[in-house]
């Protein structure tokens, strides 16, 4: 296990971003690293062919669309789909066929206003939406399928899906709500509690389900709080502070496939990486000063299933084992694109 120190900083107004020739590695000063900066993405020309001068001359020059103010954000089969709160569309950068694109989810009636996003093993997409109060379900290519949640009085502001049922954050209430994943049925809710309690949820935030636990950022409470599928509580993990394994903002969350827990933190501007006991490994980022380093981050998710499209920027001494996608809502890299890494067998 190794810990960096490290500090609260204040935002900074404007950067200077300069191309970098050496990899970007976390920890910057250990023997080994294991968490690799790979890439960022902001705006449409990170991601499509670079338009020819004939082209050009010709069709004139192509319109360059930006991401406004990414937050919830997914990967599946090749595509990245990032919530934009500016526009309150979602924006898909298709790494497959490098193409920009941003849709206007619509609901039953009106459009969507999506703050996170959940895509499941079948592709179908699930949108949190806050000010309309539902969840809205799409099939992969964004077609409207459903809605649900406007009998349940509910906020939801995170979604996750597993096995046959739906788990929605609901800010609202205090709590998580459960939901039939077939019929779309509210079936019940947790924690059943009191405030002051550890499992209360102050103002949960965030979710993300692994190996049958639950794992919930309540930003009220400065923590991460873990249950059981069935809304058991197990555990809580961070306390309010500036000390390692403290938290001050705390926001995303994400969880590999070994139960290690990757934590946001807005104010710090960075992501506290910890094993399934509890214990801080490392963190990563930091206030904006150059490619790696956050501002103001939102939402972390993992992905083991598109590592192919970013092996070619892994430095050879290092085999990619999963993505790490952080949205960051302002400054110079809107999309982060880590690498979880470790060296190659000599």
């Amino acid at each position: 296990m190794f810990l960096v120190v490290f500090s609260c900083a204040p935002k900074i107004s404007s950067t200077k971003v300069t191309p970098q020739n050496k990899p970007i590695f976390y920890p910057k000063y250990a023997d080994t690293a294991r968490i690799q900066f790979l890439r960022a993405f902001s705006k449409s020309t990170d991601i499509t062919p670079k338009q020819s001068a004939f082209k050009a001359s010709i069709l004139g020059e192509e319109m360059v669309f930006e991401i406004g103010k990414p937050y919830g954000i997914s990967m599946a089969k090749g595509k990245i789909y990032i919530c934009d709160l500016n526009s309150n569309k979602i924006v898909i950068l298709d790494i497959e066929n490098k193409t920009f694109n941003s849709i206007q989810p619509t609901l039953k009636k009106g459009f969507a206003q999506a703050i996170n996003m959940f895509v499941d093993s079948e592709g179908f997409i699930y949108l949190a939406n806050p000010l309309q109060r539902v969840i809205s379900v799409y099939d992969v290519n964004f077609n409207y399928i459903t809605e649900f949640g406007k009998k349940v009085n509910f906020r939801p502001v995170d979604v996750a899906v597993t096995n046959d049922k739906i788990y929605v954050v609901d800010i609202q209430n205090n709590r998580v709500n459960i939901f039939d994943k077939t019929t779309k049925a509210f079936l019940s809710y947790f924690p059943n509690s009191v405030v002051g309690n550890d499992d209360w949820l102050y103002s949960a935030s965030a979710i993300s389900i692994s190996n049958n636990n639950i794992y919930i950022t309540d930003t009220g409470d400065y923590s991460l709080k873990i249950y059981s599928l069935k809304g058991e509580f197990i555990k809580k993990m961070g306390n309010i502070g500036d000390g390692l394994g403290q938290f001050s903002r705390p926001k995303g969350n994400a969880v590999d496939q070994d139960d290690n827990v990757y934590v946001l933190d807005a104010a710090f501007e960075n992501a506290q990486l910890f094993n399934k006991n509890g214990q801080l490994l490392m963190f990563f980022g930091g206030p904006y000063k150059g490619p790696g380093d956050m501002y103001l981050p939102a939402q972390i998710t993992i992905d083991y299933d598109n590592i192919h499209y970013f092996e070619h920027l892994v430095d050879k001494r290092y085999k990619l084992l999963y993505l790490i996608l952080v949205t960051n809502q302002y400054g110079p890299d809107k999309v982060s694109v880590y690498g979880r890494i470790e060296l190659k067998e000599q």
